[in-house]
């Protein structure tokens, strides 16, 4: 009885201290405050990135960006994904670095939907781009072997910044 008792104990400290994972109920550890709301419903943080004092973009501070980027990435790559639920979190670079590795700018989530990117609009636009192939082909490309994230001329490039 005292084992149960004990293995209990144990098992709920670790739900606690979370024991090295992020489950879904806190948004994989990012939380669900948010500083905007886009019209298309996407829910945006730029505060942690803001107060890093390497803010690389102001534009990423309004909604409006979010919105002309989603259509904008629509529009190019011809998919599409839901914006119901997404969360769009900018963390500083070197955050990311830490937390991720060295070579990455950002992270997509598919449940719950969340985008965790530095703070520029090409990280921003990388991540989407993960979130429609998921929708549209069954694979996010974390591998990054499509046309999208290969060449040039793939939308994740050349879908403008503003």
């Amino acid at each position: 009885m005292l084992s149960k008792i004990l293995g209990f104990a144990l098992l709920m400290l670790c739900a606690l201290a979370s024991c090295g994972v992020s489950p879904e109920w806190d948004n994989h550890g990012y939380g669900w405050e948010h500083d905007a709301v886009s019209s298309n419903g996407i829910k945006v943080s730029w505060s942690r990135a803001a107060q890093s004092g390497n803010w690389a973009d102001e534009l990423l501070m309004h909604p409006e960006f979010y919105e002309r980027t989603w259509q904008r990435m629509k529009d190019c790559t011809g998919m599409d994904g839901p914006t119901d639920g997404m969360y769009i979190v900018l963390m500083p670079a070197d955050y990311i670095k830490r937390r991720y590795g060295p070579n990455i700018g950002g992270k997509y989530y598919s449940d719950p939907p969340l985008i965790v990117a530095g703070e520029t609009a090409f990280l921003v636009r990388h991540e989407i781009g993960h979130h429609f192939l998921l929708h549209t082909t069954g694979d996010s490309d974390h591998n990054h072997v499509t046309a999208m994230f290969q060449t040039p001329n793939g939308c994740t490039f050349t879908v403008p910044w503003n």
